[in-house]
């Protein structure tokens, strides 16, 4: 009998959630990009497969003139900005450097930071106080799965309002 997962596990777990669930919004990204672009499939296909989710973002903010509706623009607006926020989370989350780190005997933490962070020193053995500077925080399973279901969330409504726009 397997035992429940572990701190580590968890976080593993939920970053793979969060992972999944960013490539859900990038192709809603693609597919919305190809709605107001007005083009065919494959077409359209060819054109999205060479961009990277930052560069359908800023491309979208950009065509959001396209949308004749006010209110459905507006919308649109929204939800691209706010995909943008979560777009910089994810990076942070995902190209983080994380390792396992025993804060007391009963408490084990995970910290990340970013990788350009890694070159400050952290010094070890690490206290609470040295695992609360900016630049390292401790990963929150619950954090990043309320992420993944955020992100879930944001490319159903983008494919639903994406295929309203004609």
């Amino acid at each position: 009998m397997s035992s429940p997962p572990d701190h580590y596990d968890n976080v593993v777990i939920s970053l793979g959630h969060l992972v999944i669930a960013f490539n859900e919004l990038e192709v809603a990204l693609g597919g919305t990009l190809m709605h107001l672009l007005k083009q065919d499939e494959d077409a359209g296909a060819a054109f999205v497969a060479h961009l990277g989710a930052s560069q359908k973002i800023r491309l979208l903010q950009e065509l959001e003139g396209k949308i004749d509706h006010e209110a459905t623009r507006q919308e649109f607006h929204d939800i691209v900005c706010r995909v943008d926020e979560i777009n910089s989370q994810r990076n942070r989350l995902i190209h983080s450097e994380y390792w396992s780190v025993d804060a007391t005997e009963q408490l084990r933490v995970l910290p990340h930071r970013r990788l350009r962070d890694s070159t400050k020193p952290v010094p070890f053995p690490v206290t609470i106080e040295e695992l609360s500077k900016k630049y390292v925080q401790a990963a929150d399973p619950v954090e990043i799965m309320e992420l993944a279901n955020d992100v879930a969330e944001l490319a159903i409504g983008l494919i639903q309002l994406s295929e309203n726009l004609y």
